[in-house]
C-alpha cells in the first residue's frame, strides 16, 4: 500500500510539470514589423481564480514601450492546475 501512495504521488508530481502551449494570431496591421516586444501576462488557478494583473494589449504595449503597434499575438500555456494567457505585442 506504501508503495501505491508513492507511485500515486509521483506521478501526480509529474503530471502537474506537464504543459501545452500554442500560440496564435489576434491581430495585424499595415504598420511595417517593428523593433520592440511587449509582453502581458494573466495566470488563472483552475481556469478562473486570478494569480496575476493584466494580459491586455495597452499593458503590454507599456512594457515593451511600444507606441506603434504592428501585430499582436497571444501564447496559452495550460498547465494542470490553470492556464496562463500572454499576450505579445510587436512594434515601435
Amino acid at each position: 500500500m506504501k508503495r501505491m501512495f508513492t507511485v500515486v504521488a509521483l506521478s501526480l508530481a509529474l503530471f502537474s510539470l506537464m504543459g501545452c502551449a500554442f500560440t496564435r494570431p489576434l491581430a495585424v496591421t499595415s504598420n511595417p514589423i517593428g523593433r520592440k516586444v511587449g509582453e502581458s501576462s494573466i495566470t488563472l488557478l483552475f481556469n478562473f481564480i486570478p494569480l496575476s494583473n493584466d494580459a491586455g494589449i495597452y499593458a503590454a504595449a507599456r512594457k515593451g514601450g511600444i507606441t506603434t503597434i504592428s501585430t499582436v499575438d497571444v501564447r496559452e500555456t495550460w498547465w494542470l492546475f490553470g492556464t496562463t494567457t500572454t499576450t505579445v505585442i510587436t512594434g515601435d
